[in-house]
């Protein structure tokens, strides 16, 4: 299913499945941005695994309210497009979440981006895979930690008037965008800039 517009699940249920006779796997591309709210369910039924892409040249938003992603749900946010995913959290999915090779993500998250169960931005509990070529964005209106999940990026951008902290040491490959706030290392997490 391709989805040139926006995705607004307010209600309902959006089962994600292959046909059951081509045995395979469900997939949606979506080229807009991304709203669940309400009692509203989003999830992988059947024998197949769902895959969602976030496949917009350019930036889209996801905001989940309320609502239940369940199942396995493999969300991938694709070359080219960025996610802005705000402080919204995407849950529910024991499915897997891949930012890809020079795609983007921005969050408001105080607790950044983890691989850590139960925490961050990203919450699946299959595998979170965050790029090296991938570019991020912290733009919080709260102190925020860049989570465990950021080892290296292609671009990093600092804009939050009341920091950003390195949870762990961080590689920047390409540029580091200082637009607000303040940039904190602690003993440990700091590498030399080339």
């Amino acid at each position: 299913l391709n989805i040139g517009g926006n995705f607004n699940l307010t209600g309902g249920t959006f089962g994600v499945q292959a046909d059951p006779i081509y045995v395979g796997n469900g997939t949606v591309n979506l080229a807009g941005n991304f709203t669940m709210s309400g009692a509203s369910t989003l999830t992988e039924s059947g024998i197949s695994i769902a895959n969602f892409n976030f496949s917009k040249t350019g930036t889209q938003t996801f905001t989940k309210t309320a609502g239940t992603i369940s199942n396995t749900v493999n969300f991938t946010v694709n070359n080219g497009s960025t996610l802005d995913m705000g402080t919204n959290v995407l849950d529910g999915s024991n499915g897997t979440f891949t930012l890809s090779s020079g795609a983007g993500i921005v969050t408001a998250h105080t607790q950044g981006l983890s691989t850590s169960a139960g925490t961050g931005s990203v919450r699946v509990t299959g595998t979170k895979s965050y790029n090296s070529a991938a570019n991020y964005t912290y733009n919080g209106s709260a102190a925020q930690v860049t989570g465990n999940g950021l080892i290296t990026a292609n671009n990093l951008t600092v804009n939050n008037a009341l920091g950003l902290t390195l949870t762990n040491a961080v590689s920047v490959t390409n540029s580091l965008i200082l637009t607000n706030g303040k940039l904190t290392t602690t003993t440990g997490n700091s590498r030399p800039l080339d």
